[in-house]
């Protein structure tokens, strides 16, 4: 799981501790070179992923969007998953 945007500490409850975080070109390139890897990208950081993917020729297929609150500042915080298309 890579995740871009998000640093809620509770996610590793949740995810477990192999979560790598980093840029939306990060996770492109880390959805790229894994078999079945997934990226949880918060919505400011969508555009960058998105072009980064374009320019590498791949298309992320969205999955769920999940919106809450980051629980220590209390923003709203929105987060897509994606997924390699074909994979």
């Amino acid at each position: 799981m890579f995740i871009v945007g998000f640093g809620e500490q509770g996610a590793v409850f949740l995810l477990g501790t192999d979560e790598r975080h980093g840029s939306g070109a990060d996770a492109v390139r880390s959805l790229d070179a894994v078999n079945r890897g997934v990226a949880l990208v918060e919505a400011g950081h969508r555009e960058a992923f998105l072009t980064q993917a374009e320019n590498l020729d791949l298309e992320p297929e969205a999955g769920a969007t999940i919106g809450g609150l980051n629980s220590s500042r209390g923003d709203p915080v929105v987060v897509t998953l994606y997924r390699a298309a074909g994979r």
